[in-house]
């Protein structure tokens, strides 16, 4: 996904909110695995807008981390070490290591 924004003259109506809403939504529908979503607000107003309800704030470190995993990825692709999965299928694998990943930082 590209570029989105609200022009000046409808900002502040919640339209950004609304408008990542729906491409998170679309990315989740569709049948393409998307693993992350970056979004790097334009401004702190948009950062404490979307940021609250949508996402985390990076730590430190988050660069070299995601840096990390698309190598280990690109390397896998490379060495044709890939699998493929059925849609439903990866969600169940998906899920299975979100709730993981919760039940060890709790």
């Amino acid at each position: 996904m590209g570029r989105l924004a609200v022009d000046q003259n409808f900002q502040g109506q919640g339209l950004g909110g609304a408008l990542l809403g729906d491409a998170l939504h679309r990315s989740i529908r569709s049948e393409i695995m998307a693993y992350a979503m970056v979004v790097d607000a334009k401004d702190d107003i948009a950062k404490g807008t979307l940021f609250a309800e949508f996402f985390l704030d990076k730590k430190s470190g988050y660069e070299e981390w995601l840096f990390g995993k698309v190598s280990t990825t690109l390397n896998h692709v490379a060495a044709d070490k890939t699998e493929l999965h059925e849609h439903a299928d990866a969600m169940t694998l998906l899920k299975g290591r979100l709730k993981t990943r919760l039940r060890k930082r709790t």
